[in-house]
């Protein structure tokens, strides 16, 4: 994969790393671990949350309105979906209009075939935000390739955007500590682990088998074909003047919290949090530790941050040898 890593990352394996697993059961702040695809998507329903569908520039496009309040709009990762946020969905509701589509190319949403630019994919969330919130600013949301879509778009867009909120966002290139591309069981393994991080449950080898096959039809080699330079953030970053809340798993490990930080440094307007005990998909696997945080953040006043997020502290650079005499 090499450089593109960074574009598929954890989010590569969304779909895939949400098989059924076993485990302690989640506390009553959010609905239990873990629903079938099917079952996430009528939990959205079920929270009050109605399917429609917007027209965007590569086709049709679904998602779930409803709630009350500003609107905050909720971007899954590749081979994800819009229900992959159903354990935060009843929560948020009460406070939000949420807007939370099926990005192209995932869940109901067109095209069915062809590459899946990151470009393309902004452009879409756009068409949702100009569809169902036409006047005034909205905040964005984003897991994973979800936070570099919102990203991205916030850079196009600024007049829209009040706020992003980067939940372990990929967007800049990195070194990949496993295959993305699992070809057996220990490999499936390897990388749930580093997704999930060690506080979640991991798979058998039933659901490693499962990941195996899920990965190679998915999406990740339309989201491959679709990669172009001027979408990475090392690109884009300066030009994102609203605020950005970086929302991190500590225990992520693909996207490790030094890359978070090095995002973070990037932008004119942001500030990093550590997520304890949670893995690069928070939303799915840690959504009690997320939560409280999330609601916080989204809590702050226009064009501010959050007490409670801190300002970037990159890590030390190696010491340098003095020179010899």
């Amino acid at each position: 994969m090499g450089r593109t890593a960074a574009f598929v990352l954890g989010s590569a394996v969304f779909a895939s790393v949400l098989l059924g697993c076993g485990g302690n059961a989640a506390p009553q702040t959010v609905p239990a671990l873990m629903m079938a695809p099917a079952d996430r998507r009528a939990a959205l329903a079920d929270a009050g949350l109605r399917a429609e569908t917007v027209a965007a520039p590569a086709g049709p496009l679904r998602v779930y309105v409803g709630g009350r309040g500003p609107t905050v709009v909720l971007v899954h990762g590749s081979a994800g979906q819009a229900g992959d946020w159903y354990r935060l969905v009843p929560a948020l509701a009460k406070h939000y209009t949420l807007l939370v589509p099926d990005l192209p190319g995932h869940g109901e949403s067109a095209p069915a075939e062809g590459p899946l630019p990151v470009n393309g994919l902004a452009a879409a969330v756009g068409a949702v935000i100009d569809a169902q919130a036409p006047a005034g600013k909205v905040t964005l949301v984003g897991n994973s390739l979800g936070g570099w879509v919102s990203l991205l778009y916030a850079a196009q867009h600024p007049e829209r955007v009040a706020r992003v909120v980067g939940i372990d966002s990929s967007g800049i290139f990195a070194p990949l500590p496993v295959s993305l591309r699992p070809s057996n069981r220990d490999e499936a393994k390897r990388l749930a682990l580093a997704v999930r991080g060690p506080s979640a449950p991991q798979p058998d080898d039933a659901e490693a088998d499962a990941i195996v096959a899920g990965i190679a039809a998915g999406p990740a080699a339309r989201l491959v074909a679709g990669l172009r330079a001027e979408d990475f953030l090392e690109k884009q970053a300066a030009s994102i003047r609203v605020p950005v809340d970086l929302l991190w798993g500590e225990e992520d490990g693909l996207l490790v919290p030094d890359y978070g930080r090095k995002l973070a440094a990037l932008l004119p307007d942001a500030r990093f949090r550590l997520l304890p005990k949670s893995g690069h998909m928070a939303p799915v696997w840690s959504p009690e530790a997320l939560l409280p945080v999330l609601l916080e953040v989204l809590a702050a006043p226009p064009g501010t941050h959050a007490a409670t997020m801190p300002t970037v502290a990159l890590p030390a650079p190696p010491a340098t040898p003095a020179p010899s005499p």
